[in-house]
């Protein structure tokens, strides 16, 4: 067992000590542990071909560690941890350091407010977890496509070959909406769940921009229609399925109302629906639109199979933390990118509550994009 390091003790949160650890080495390759901090830090550590690489990412940085030429793992990074200063991770060092330059290598700070601490290591350790879960971790690739978070329920997915597709479009009026995405350069497609504004959004300007084939319930359609946009829509309904371009739709349930405000009206736009959408390579994602829990989630899971699902948490208009959690259940998805959440202080869900709310689940990954991050 590593000997132990007495500076770690000034860290508020890392116990320094070797009981009841879990270790990962180089001898299991293709391993993955998961380790949630609340709220915000997640820490993985794998072993793919021999290799040990550990990486952890909050909202603000993305660090890596990895072998060096000698075969000793060595940590190259400065990370602001933020959250609840409570940490599971274990960083032990065969020996303490000897030297000047050596002692100078760990560097520890930590805020009045016990909420962010500072850590720059660049010397060989090993590292070590009491974990929450340890599983076989579902690793994500995406084939070359790319998922886009533009806030609240706004996603674009760009297919390998160049073609974007929007979900959702609320971006240019989005205040969660980074700038920076707000001019577009390319819509091939847009796939809209249902016409509540914080959904229906841009949909008209983009529209007119770009013309891209627009997808959505019968009812929905044919007032898009009405609107000048007959050649462009690709109207449809629950169960039924259709390529647009690079990207493959079913149409699924969702569970909440649908309509449109337009010049002072609001009209009836048909049923609410979710989407599972297939890109060139087979990465099929679940946009499960504004929902309450239902069942029949499961036999979304069991016939379309997604590798992703887009979530709501928000609470008050849709799902909260605790039915997602029960959602991610029936979905048997491991990767979850949360949604609707945020945007409003009347919505009151958060990732580090349906993190909770999933613990027990082996090999889930929940990915809290900030807006304008992407996978």
């Amino acid at each position: 067992m590593p000997g132990k390091f007495p500076g770690l003790r000034n860290l508020s949160g890392f116990q320094n000590d070797s009981r009841n650890l879990n270790p990962i080495t180089r001898s299991s390759p293709g391993s993955v542990l998961i380790c949630e901090t609340p709220p915000l830090l997640k820490l993985l550590f794998a072993c793919p071909k021999g290799t040990t690489t550990a990486r952890w990412k909050t909202s603000r940085c993305n660090c890596s560690a990895r072998d060096s030429r000698m075969g000793k793992p060595h940590i190259r990074a400065k990370s602001a941890l933020l959250g609840e200063p409570r940490s599971v991770l274990r960083l032990t060092l065969p020996k303490k350091p000897e030297s000047g330059a050596d002692k100078r290598a760990v560097k520890s700070g930590i805020a009045a407010s016990s909420v962010r601490h500072l850590f720059t290591a660049e010397l060989p350790f090993n590292l070590e977890w009491r974990p929450i879960s340890i599983g076989k971790a579902s690793m994500l690739d995406l084939e070359g496509n790319r998922i886009t978070y533009f806030g609240h329920s706004a996603f674009s997915l760009t297919s390998a070959s160049g073609q974007v597709a929007l979900i959702d479009p609320w971006i240019m009026s989005n205040p969660r909406c980074p700038e920076s995405l707000k001019k577009l350069a390319r819509v091939d497609v847009v796939f809209l769940s249902h016409g509540h504004g914080d959904h229906f959004g841009d949909l008209l300007t983009i529209a007119k921009q770009f013309r891209p084939k627009l997808v959505a319930i019968y009812e929905t359609c044919c007032w898009l229609a009405e609107q000048g946009f007959a050649n462009e829509v690709l109207p449809m309904s629950k169960g039924g399925a259709q390529q647009v371009g690079d990207f493959g739709v079913t149409m699924t349930h969702a569970m909440h109302s649908n309509s449109i405000e337009h010049g002072g009206l609001r009209v009836y736009g048909g049923e609410p629906a979710g989407f599972v959408l297939r890109m060139p390579g087979g990465t099929t994602v679940y946009h499960a639109g504004d929902t309450a829990l239902f069942g029949d989630m499961k036999l979304i899971g069991e016939l379309y199979k997604p590798q992703i699902a887009m979530l709501p948490i928000g609470d008050l208009f849709t799902m909260g933390p605790r039915e997602a959690a029960y959602a991610i259940r029936f979905l048997n998805v491991k990767h979850v990118i949360p949604m609707h959440y945020a945007t409003f202080p009347v919505l009151t869900g958060t990732p580090e509550k349906l993190r909770e709310e999933t613990r027990d689940i082996s090999g889930l990954t929940i990915h809290a994009l900030e807006p304008g991050e992407a996978l």
